[in-house]
C-alpha cells in the first residue's frame, strides 16, 4: 500500500529502486544509511517498506490501528532523512502473515532492483533463494553489517523472476 498516492517521486524509465523493509518498530540506522547512500549515488528511488505481521486469528485486511501508529513516524522519519539527502521517497506499509510473506506481497505488485536489509535479519538465505537473486553480506563493521540483495535484470526480463 503506497503511502502517499498523490506524491509518488517521479520516476524514469529503468530508474534504480532501492527496497528497505522494516518491522516492529524499528529500522537499523545503518541499513537506512546505506540505502541512502546506494540510492543517492545510481540516482533511484529508496523505498522503505514497513512490515505488519497480521496474526492468523484476523483478517488479513483487518484494521490494525496500533500499527499504523508506529509506522507512519517511523516511515516520516525516513522520508525526512532521505529528502535531506536529495534521494527522492516512496514509501510502503505491506502486511502478512509473517516477514517472508510480507515481502512476496511487495514483490508481487511491483519490482526492486535492491532490497538492504539488516544482516542479523533471520531467514535471509532461505527467503531470498530464487533463480536471479544474489545475496552479499556487506560487511562495514561487525556491529553494522548489511544485506545487499541484487536482482539479475536479465532473468527478471526472461519472466523467471518478477
Amino acid at each position: 500500500m503506497r503511502l502517499w498516492p498523490g506524491r509518488a517521486p517521479a520516476s524514469r524509465p529503468g530508474q534504480l529502486r532501492v527496497l528497505v523493509p522494516f518491522a516492529n518498530g524499528a529500522l537499523d540506522p545503518a541499513v537506512l544509511q546505506a540505502a541512502i547512500r546506494i540510492a543517492r549515488a545510481e540516482e533511484g528511488i529508496l523505498v522503505p517498506a514497513y512490515l505488519v505481521f497480521v496474526p492468523l486469528e484476523f483478517d488479513l485486511e483487518a484494521p490494525l490501528h496500533g500499527e499504523a501508529s508506529v509506522a507512519m513516524p517511523l516511515l516520516e522519519a525516513v522520508e525526512n532523512a532521505s529528502l535531506r539527502a536529495g534521494v527522492p521517497v516512496d514509501a510502503r506499509i505491506e502486511r502478512g502473515r509473517a516477514p517472508i510473506d510480507a515481502l512476496r506481497r511487495l514483490w508481487e505488485a511491483e519490482s526492486f532492483d535492491r532490497i538492504l536489509i539488516p544482516a542479523q535479519a533471520s531467514c535471509v538465505d532461505s527467503a531470498f533463494s530464487a533463480p536471479g537473486i544474489f545475496v552479499e553480506r556487506s560487511q562495514q563493521a561487525a556491529a553494522s553489517a548489511v544485506y545487499n540483495i541484487q536482482f539479475d535484470t536479465a532473468v527478471a526480463a526472461a519472466g523467471e523472476y518478477r
